[in-house]
């Protein structure tokens, strides 16, 4: 099953004071203080934040160049999770057949989100270890 999807800023260079005013620009998600390598970052992981705020203020400030393909794809992804929310990744039923069955994700969606994955990944460069969408087979 994929797990969350969410919008991050990291850098060094950007003070925690810096990442807390677009945050309270932004009015959603988290502020984390620097981590070992000094980084500081701003997450939102929020699925409603992300699809009501994060996907309308891109849209409305739009990003360019290669962060607007990066943009776009994320944007899918985003749209597709939540279409397949709490749905399974295989096709096996839970195994009672007189149960309850979840719905599987549209087999179609499942190989689009693994495509846009793969685009993804071919152009971040250098070893990013997990992702934060990583799909696992459930």
């Amino acid at each position: 099953m994929f797990d969350a999807i969410e919008w991050v800023v990291r850098n060094i260079f950007i003070g925690m004071l810096s990442l807390q005013k677009i945050r309270n620009t932004i009015g959603c998600g988290k502020v984390w203080a620097p981590n070992k390598t000094g980084s500081v970052r701003y997450s939102v992981q929020d699925m409603n934040d992300l699809q009501q705020v994060i996907i309308p203020f891109f849209e409305k400030y739009q990003l360019h160049a290669q962060k607007r393909l990066d943009f776009d794809l994320w944007k899918e992804a985003v749209y597709l999770l939540n279409k397949n929310k709490g749905r399974k990744t295989n096709i096996n039923s839970t195994g009672n057949p007189r149960g309850t069955r979840k719905l599987d994700w549209n087999p179609n969606d499942l190989f689009r989100l693994k495509q846009i994955h793969e685009e993804m990944k071919s152009y971040k460069g250098g070893n990013r270890g997990n992702w934060k969408w990583e799909y696992k087979m459930s």
